[in-house]
């Protein structure tokens, strides 16, 4: 629930769908992919982009 709050804190990020397992997130909107990344290692989390 953080790491969905955290990306969703991300202007331009209009939806976050969290997958804890297996550790996947899907963002709608318009983020930088920078920003998406420091909010999830802000929560503790490791993060890379996907597709």
């Amino acid at each position: 629930r953080a790491v969905t709050k955290a990306l969703e804190g991300v202007p331009g990020v209009e939806k976050a769908d969290v997958t804890l397992t297996p550790g996947e997130a899907v963002v709608h909107g318009q983020a930088s992919t920078a920003a998406l990344i420091a909010a999830v290692k802000e929560e503790g989390y490791e993060a890379d982009v996907r597709g």
